[in-house]
Parts: C-alpha cells; structure tokens; sequence
C-alpha cells in the first residue's frame, strides 16, 4: 500500500487491477488489459 501511495503522490497510476464493484474498477480494468495486452495472459470464460 505504501508503493502505491507514494506512486499516486508522484502522479503515476500504478497499473494494479481494482476490484469490479468500486466505481470505474471495469473501466479502469479493460484500461490496463489494453495498455498490457501482449504482456498480460489470462482465460477469459
């Protein structure tokens, strides 16, 4: 938590996933999937 904290007072959005149920959580997920798309691998039902 204090990693990023201290990212967020540099003004860096960690690329972190949030969980779906806090408000922009998908968004901000599909966000980073995108951005990551060749690095991250997941199985999508």
């Amino acid at each position: 938590a204090a990693t990023v904290e201290e990212l967020l007072a540099r003004g860096i959005t960690p690329p972190i996933f949030m969980a779906e149920n806090v408000d922009g959580g998908g968004e901000f997920n599909k966000k980073i999937l995108s951005e990551n798309k060749n690095r991250i691998f997941y199985l999508k039902d």
